[in-house]
């Protein structure tokens, strides 16, 4: 469809180019229809748009004007859908920095960004690299006028800039457009409409969380933030309940709740999930495979993965050289007409049934938790540890198509040696926690092969002996019954070795979906239900044990 004029659903046309002008039409239409919920908090559309009003008469107060980057670091609530929203009235774009982001990496994104401004949360600290202003300072005209440049730092036609992990160990700024957004909410497979009720569950930093947000408010829908993360089977019930009929989740979390809790998708009308298999008749975004040089391989034959449309994002902010390495102008059209497309980096092959099927990627990029991760960004970040000579990490499994965390190898220059926790630690203060190794292995020196270079399936070879003598190390040899005897068993299922009843089962490895698998087992095992958030609170197999210790205790006196 074009999309300089969108059709509503109540037949009126809005400016179908930009989102904030579609939610207008929205507001006009459907003023007192909700439009974002959190628990009791809600906001009419009336009450959205006259927020975002605010915000953009208090950037533009600023100085901020259309093109300009403004950075938002406030929590997932309703409040920040107005604010984002208040940012491209203005013409502006947006950049989202999770609250539980470290201020390193907050400030990494701030000024990768160029953003001209950091608003935050009311009691926020400050964030370098650009001004921070509160939300009050900013709505009551009290926050200073800004200094310095005022040349834009992108077009006017981007909506927002998420950042993705980059190999040189600096995170990349995507520039993503507004027609991006627009393009999935005005599919008509998809159903989109004024009865949406979407779920908002993805990170803030992802692009998932524009397709959350944006899709059903320029059709008049409603966003509901979710009650708690990670999301659950009981998270999407409860979900469900307060009206929730759309959402996205990641194939693994998919996965995990589908094999764990198949009824919780119950009254789910709508259910999009992030695959590894593309079918390209179902897509109307055009497709290509392409060799090294940037042809299409022949019939059968695995390529590039590469992407075209006027979705396709314009590019990174402040890196030309890695803009004009993955987006290029390509004779693939018609006719061998130019077509932009953007090389994804990912490799596939049609299957017989037409589908592209994954083949894994050209580079070391991987994806944990639905998290992008370059390992090149973790290393950067253990070599810049005082003591760290040099470091590798691997994807753990190795070579599997599910990666489930990192294991870091490092050598030290420094005596007394440099500890893993200190490794791990160093990681955690800079980046998000998709990116701290699940644990790191000291080596005299990494191993190198005849060519000099790193030798991989050397590497791969001491992980293993190293996961074996661990496991032999980590169990207390003793047999255990009843309750924590059920909690170690599947502890060391999930894990692939046996822990102490006392050990904190996230620093051996676990992550969220594994938080999900285990309390969905020991809740079948037992008869029990086990919360996820008890999994996460309590850590230890000894205090989860404990929790079903207390609750047959209470089914006890119950029946006394």
């Amino acid at each position: 469809m074009g999309f300089e004029s969108a059709t509503l659903h109540n037949g009126a046309s809005a400016d179908g180019t930009r989102i904030d002008r579609l939610v207008d039409a929205q507001a006009a239409a459907r003023p007192t229809a909700v439009a974002v919920r959190w628990r009791d908090e809600e906001l009419s559309y009336d009450e959205l748009v006259a927020q975002s009003r605010r915000v953009a008469e208090g950037l533009a107060r600023l100085g901020v004007t259309a093109g300009d980057i403004v950075a938002v670091r406030v929590p997932p609530r309703p409040r920040l859908v107005g604010v984002l929203l208040g940012v491209l009235r203005l013409g502006a774009a947006y950049t989202v920095i999770p609250m539980e982001w470290p201020l390193a990496r907050a400030e990494e994104v701030v000024r990768g960004a160029a953003a001209r401004v950091c608003l935050v949360a009311d009691g926020e600290e400050e964030v370098p690299g650009a001004p921070t202003v509160s939300l009050t300072g900013l709505l009551c005209g009290t926050a200073p006028v800004l200094s310095g440049p005022t040349a834009p730092a992108t077009a006017p036609e981007v909506a927002c800039l998420f950042f993705t992990s980059g190999s040189t160990g600096k995170p990349k700024g995507v520039l993503s457009p507004h027609l991006g957004t627009i393009r999935i909410a005005f599919d008509p497979r998809l159903g989109f409409g004024p009865e949406t009720v979407m779920l908002q569950a993805a990170s803030v930093a992802w692009d998932a969380f524009a397709l959350e947000v944006w899709t059903p408010l320029v059709h008049g829908g409603t966003v509901v933030f979710a009650p708690a993360t990670p999301v659950t089977g009981e998270v999407i019930r409860h979900a469900v309940a307060q009206g929730v009929n759309a959402m996205f989740l990641t194939t693994s979390l998919f996965n995990v709740t589908i094999d764990d809790d198949p009824g919780a998708f119950e009254g789910v009308e709508l259910l999009m999930v992030g695959g590894e298999r593309l079918s390209p008749k179902h897509m109307d975004t055009p497709v290509w495979l392409l060799d090294a040089s940037g042809h299409p391989v022949p019939a059968g034959a695995a390529g590039e993965v590469a992407i075209g449309g006027p979705g396709v994002a314009l590019g990174y902010t402040g890196n030309e050289a890695e803009t004009a390495r993955k987006f290029r102008t390509l004779p693939l059209g018609p006719d061998g007409a130019p077509e932009r497309v953007y090389l994804t980096g990912d490799l596939a092959a049609y299957d017989d049934t037409g589908n592209l099927v994954f083949q894994g990627r050209n580079d070391r990029q991987i994806k944990i938790r639905g998290v992008r991760v370059e390992p090149g960004e973790v290393e950067a970040a253990i070599t810049g540890l005082s003591g760290v000579g040099s470091a590798t990490v691997l994807p753990v499994p190795v070579d599997a198509t599910n990666i489930e965390g990192l294991v870091a190898f490092y050598t030290c220059a420094s005596t007394p040696p440099v500890t893993e926790e200190e490794v791990r630690a160093a990681v955690a203060a800079v980046l998000p926690s998709a990116f701290v190794p699940k644990s790191a292995i000291r080596l005299p020196a990494l191993p190198l092969n005849a060519t000099g270079k790193l030798d991989r399936v050397r590497i791969v070879e001491l992980l293993s002996s190293h996961t074996a003598a661990q496991a032999v190390a980590t169990g207390d040899g003793e047999q255990h019954d009843g309750n924590l005897g059920v909690v170690l068993d599947q502890v060391r299922v999930l894990l692939n070795r046996p822990l102490t009843v006392q050990a904190d089962i996230f620093d051996a490895g676990a992550t969220s979906i594994t938080a999900i698998q285990l309390a969905g087992r020991i809740s079948r095992a037992t008869g029990v239900t086990v919360p996820v958030s008890a999994v996460l609170r309590l850590r230890t197999p000894a205090g989860i044990a404990g929790f079903l210790d207390d609750a047959d205790s209470d089914d006890d006196e119950l029946a006394a």
